[in-house]
């Protein structure tokens, strides 16, 4: 008796389990971007696809599908096509910005828009002649850090990171009626954290007007905002100083804060290591402290983090590989450095 009561009560809380994990998968699986939410309107068809960094392309999604690998590592984007087809005039036009590269010229319906190994940080997208009097577009992009995906643009509004080296990984597009109701929140493109990301133009200035007051023994001077995540390398003289380098960086985590001051440049190593990662072209300013490249893995092959814009270094400030060859190869010994 007691025999058969415990396969009854074995077999009950399996077949319970088994239930669970059936009903978690169902929930799971329908819990994705479901482009069945963005129908198009009747007479049209929009289509998207990207290709990921130095890979192929993938295949063309419909209208707000995530065409992407949002949150994935070295997942970033490098190219986008967009397709429209409608029997109403016009077409859909788009740019992108590939970052250090630039933006590049508006591409027409079904042209490739990227450089081939240049992540890509904006996208503008519009819609021209009768397509742009009758419908909207908009477009969203995921951030490939922690921030996620941002707030909708619309109709040729960039969307993307400006200045701080913010890469997206996955994108979302989708056409409605002109005037109709957003699919999400729109606005102004901002970071979670504290600081906006488009305020690069303004950094830019506060760092120029601070430098013409800086005197340097050379021809060279290097300034580090660290509330802004970003460095201005300058070459010329006081009162006459032009930004020749503006650089996005990481600084030291909270635990182990950039020190802040008036230094020189000291000395500098091709490498070093720290751990189990090696830094490239690194330049010393003070003390421990070095300008120098992302964390790369001891054979110098990989990149191991690719983390900008962040309080995450022991107290360097992080930048990639060519920035931080530039200030190796040419801010000599003695130039000032001022770390605010």
């Amino acid at each position: 008796m007691f025999k058969t009561v415990k396969k009854v009560t074995v077999c009950f809380f399996t077949t319970l389990m088994l239930l669970s994990f059936f009903s978690f998968n169902v929930s799971a699986s329908s819990v994705g971007t479901s482009s069945e939410a963005f129908s198009a309107p009747a007479g049209v068809t929009l289509t998207y696809r990207t290709r990921q960094r130095k890979k192929k392309w993938a295949k063309f999604k419909k209208q707000g599908a995530v065409a992407g690998q949002a949150a994935k590592k070295k997942k970033k984007l490098d190219a986008i096509k967009i397709k429209i087809k409608s029997s109403t005039p016009g077409t859909v036009q788009y740019r992108v910005h590939a970052y250090r590269k630039g933006w590049t010229s508006y591409k027409n319906s079904g042209k490739a828009a990227g450089r081939r190994g240049y992540v890509l940080d904006r996208i503008q997208i519009r819609l021209t002649g009768e397509l742009a009097e009758k419908y909207d577009i908009y477009y969203r992009v995921h951030i490939h850090t922690s921030n996620g995906w941002l707030n909708w643009a619309k109709n040729g509004e960039a969307a993307g990171a400006k200045d701080y080296a913010y890469f997206f990984d996955a994108i979302q597009i989708v056409l409605t009626e002109k005037d109709a109701e957003a699919p999400g929140n729109v606005g102004n493109i901002k970071s979670q954290r504290d600081v906006p990301i488009v305020t690069g133009d303004a950094v830019k200035e506060a760092m120029t007007a601070k430098a013409n007051g800086l005197s340097s023994k050379t021809k060279w001077l290097v300034l580090c905002d660290t509330n802004n995540f970003l460095t201005g390398v300058f070459k010329g003289s006081k009162g006459n100083w032009k930004l020749v380098r503006f650089i996005c960086v990481s600084v030291g985590k909270p635990s182990t804060p950039t020190r802040k001051g008036t230094f020189t440049i000291k000395n500098k190593k091709k490498k070093f290591f720290s751990g189990a990662v090696r830094c490239k072209y690194c330049t010393r300013f003070t003390k421990a402290y070095y300008f120098h490249s992302l964390p790369y893995s001891w054979n110098g092959k990989y990149i191991v983090s690719s983390r900008l814009a962040q309080r995450c270094t022991h107290g360097c400030v992080r930048m990639e590989l060519g920035d931080a060859k530039y200030i190796y190869r040419n801010v000599p010994r003695g130039s000032k450095v001022v770390v605010y």
